[in-house]
């Protein structure tokens, strides 16, 4: 080894030093600046692990060009958008005016069934004081989830403007990904492949096991007769996003309210028909999509849930757990790479002490030979 090289691997630590502090300073700058783009890239991600199958279809069997594919796939995705819309205003919407119009005989029926479970306990839970402290704990959770909603159209515009350059130049990211992640090649692959996994798992299971939980809900009230059922329905289905709990937040309280204002039977009928038909669709579900979901506990999806709201409003629902779980993996290959570098280095030092004493007992058996 030269001179030169010699003080090059010297000196390597302190260039890996700068250039470290150099890239954290840039990042940091970027991030200030751009960090409000943080939320359409991520909408962008969830758009291309949706149509990923269908797009390299297009561009492998099809031999269609990256662009005209990708404008197809955005054509495809604003489908559900427009639908979903139209279903908003022709069904959702009147209920939803109609029960603000009426806001102030539905708070009087609920301060009447507050007084009256009250009077049971004998507890006073429903004072000025404690709805005023619930309301603004439910606020400081609610905001971030509805901060991202207010700016709907530039998160859109934004998000395909990502997603057009990740769908196009998708194999030169994946390359570079693979070249730049410090963990190994199969490592890396592993890496990459369990992220599509927990996305992929995120962006199907919780919008399916919502929509339908909120239609078998809404399926349910109308049979019983509830007022606003649509409403109620939407309500159940968006609360399954909630792990552990899930739509119970919205089906049980409906069922105490129509148990404390004397309609036994409709209670019950919530209570049996939440239990039995709403809260049994997620695990139905998610038997048919086990080979593509990750095994995430339920621990691991609540704590990403609350972590991914307050860090990236809606968008977080799905990007939380992602965030928790990779997380979780990088501390196991730290783990398995440092513990392979002790065993290595033990391992060398047993090796070594073994030559020595071998050559110690050969220069024994040599020194005896001469002295003969």
């Amino acid at each position: 080894m030269t001179i030169k090289k010699m003080k090059r691997k010297t000196a390597y630590p302190t260039y890996q030093l700068f250039f470290i502090a150099t890239l954290f300073l840039f990042g940091y700058i970027i991030w200030n600046t751009l960090g409000y783009l943080l939320v359409p890239f991520l909408w962008s991600i969830i758009l291309y692990v949706i149509f990923q199958k269908f797009y390299n279809k297009l561009i492998e069997e099809k031999k269609w060009k990256p662009e005209l594919a990708t404008l197809l796939v955005f054509f495809l995705s604003f489908i559900p958008i427009i639908l979903l819309s139209s279903l908003f205003f022709i069904f959702v919407y009147p209920q939803i005016e109609n029960a603000i119009n009426n806001y102030a005989s539905i708070r009087d029926n609920l301060l009447l069934v507050g007084q009256k479970i009250e009077a049971r306990i004998n507890l006073h839970i429903f004072t000025k004081e404690n709805m005023l402290k619930a309301s603004s704990v439910l606020s400081k959770f609610i905001t971030p989830l509805l901060s991202s909603a207010s700016s709907i159209l530039s998160i859109f515009s934004f998000s395909y403007f990502f997603a057009y350059f990740i769908f196009v130049y998708n194999r030169n990211i994946k390359a570079w990904m693979l070249k730049t992640l410090p963990f190994g090649k199969e490592k890396n692959l592993n890496m990459l492949t369990e992220i599509n996994t927990l996305v992929y798992g995120g962006v199907v299971s919780i919008p399916l096991v919502a929509m339908i939980q909120g239609v078998l809900a809404i399926i349910g009230y109308a049979i019983f007769r509830i007022d606003y059922f649509i409403v109620f329905g939407l309500l159940t289905g968006l609360a399954s996003i909630i792990p552990m709990i899930g739509s119970m937040v919205i089906y049980l309280p409906l069922a105490i309210y129509y148990f404390v204002i004397g309609e036994i039977n409709t209670g019950i009928a919530i209570v049996a028909w939440g239990a039995l038909v709403i809260s049994s669709a997620d695990n139905v579900i998610r038997i048919f999509l086990s080979k593509r979901l990750s095994n995430m506990s339920a621990l691991v999806s609540m704590l990403g849930f609350l972590l991914g709201a307050s860090l990236f409003g809606i968008s977080g629902l799905i990007f939380g757990p992602v965030i928790l779980t990779l997380f979780i993996k990088l501390i196991q290959i730290y783990q398995d790479e440092f513990t392979s570098i002790k065993r290595d280095k033990k391992e060398i030092v047993e090796a070594q002490e073994t030559i020595d004493i071998t050559q110690e007992i050969d220069k024994d058996l040599e020194s005896k030979i001469e002295n003969k």
